[in-house]
């Protein structure tokens, strides 16, 4: 199924919090990270490794999914950018800011909450995924797909934003891709 995504216009809050210092980064990799205002992670070896793969993911992404990865890069390791609304309001501004408003965006996949879900090869890096999160609640969210770490499990790298109005950066996750029920491509298809 394809088509053009309707979007509703929102009014977005958006806010940054200080830069980490410059012994460390604040990279939201690790599930133990509570993205508080101004908490830094220790940038070790399995960040470093991660930030090559992501900039190898980046690199290898055809445009327009190579810009939304850049700014969704940026937004989180430079500029530290919060949205102060939910998952969809995170990932719609980092679409906006790239140019792909509603009608420059295509609908790759399109489900329902209860199914029917995605079949994985259709996920690209830089697509705007929703799926169930089964990491919380079990509830609809939404995030930017990066890559898979194990494809026949359906575990990959999002970039998401916890949502519910919390003030913290996005992060750079695992999720289980299990029920991917719309898939969202920045441009053409």
């Amino acid at each position: 199924m394809s088509g053009t995504l309707q979007v509703h216009a929102q009014a977005v809050v958006i806010d940054t919090i200080s830069p980490p210092s410059t012994d460390t980064i604040a990279t939201g990799i690790s599930d133990s990270s509570s993205g508080a205002p101004g908490r830094s992670v220790t940038y070790g070896l399995k960040d470093m490794e991660f930030m090559e793969l992501l900039r190898q993911v980046e690199g290898e992404a055809p445009d327009p999914a190579r810009a939304v990865l850049s700014e969704g890069r940026k937004w989180v390791f430079e500029e530290r950018g919060i949205i102060r609304g939910s998952c969809w309001d995170f990932v719609n501004e980092i679409f906006r800011r790239t140019g792909h408003v509603s009608n420059n965006r295509s609908i790759v996949f399109k489900g329902a909450v209860n199914g029917p879900y995605a079949d994985p090869d259709l996920i690209r890096p830089g697509d705007w995924i929703y799926h169930r999160n089964y990491s919380y609640r079990n509830i609809p969210h939404s995030a930017i797909f990066i890559g898979w770490v194990d494809r026949d499990r359906r575990i990959a790298y999002t970039l998401s934003y916890a949502g519910e109005g919390r003030r913290s950066v996005a992060r750079y996750l695992q999720y289980d891709l299990r029920k991917v029920y719309q898939i969202v491509r920045p441009g053409g298809i």
